[in-house]
């Protein structure tokens, strides 16, 4: 039983980790510190910078997903693999965010002002969108798994190649059986004259 096509898997993969690798480069954490100059300075902390292993699980699922389109049986298990591990990279990523907010808030204030002080932490929608992208990577990649069995293997451009000089080599052997026929035939139409009394020629 095929519980996924191929090509399904493969749009899936793709729009999955295009979707992780843009939810990994929005804000997750704004927040307000305050500096020398400024009595009150906005800090917006993007994904890339809060948890970078989420973009890059998006790269990772972009990759999988043409290793499913393209290969074999054992490599697109692989690839569904591959899918999985990039789902909880993601999600171990994220959690570290949403667990410490005020930490990772401190670190951007520490880079922007040189104060590790920051308040009126809050976290965006980005984290949990990636945490769900995640859970459908992960659900994906075991699908994928699962239904490869029943897939067919993906054609060589070869192979169409190799086929053509057999038809060929059919085609010619019928023509050649066919006038091997020929002489056979104009022996015995001879026989059935001759019997008739009639002239053979």
């Amino acid at each position: 039983m095929t519980w996924l096509p191929r090509r399904r898997a493969v749009l899936l993969g793709l729009v999955l980790g295009a979707a992780t690798a843009i939810a990994g480069s929005v804000a997750w954490v704004r927040a307000v510190t305050t500096s020398a100059v400024e009595a009150e300075v906005a800090l917006t902390v993007p994904g890339s910078v809060a948890a970078p292993g989420v973009a890059a699980a998006g790269f990772v699922l972009l990759a999988a997903a043409l290793a499913v389109a393209l290969a074999g049986r054992w490599g697109v298990r692989l690839g569904g693999t591959v899918m999985v591990l990039a789902g909880v990279l993601t999600v171990v990523s994220t959690l570290g965010v949403l667990t410490d907010p005020s930490g990772v808030a401190a670190s951007a204030a520490q880079e922007a002002v040189g104060v590790a002080a920051a308040g009126q932490v809050t976290t965006t929608a980005a984290p949990w969108a990636a945490i769900a992208l995640a859970l459908a990577a992960g659900a994906l990649g075991v699908l994928t798994t699962v239904s490869s069995s029943s897939w067919d293997r993906p054609r060589s451009r070869h192979e169409p190649a190799r086929a053509a000089p057999a038809r060929e080599r059919a085609a010619e052997g019928a023509v050649e059986s066919t006038a091997d026929s020929h002489p056979r035939d104009d022996d015995l139409a001879a026989w059935d004259a001759l019997s008739e009394g009639r002239d053979p020629t």
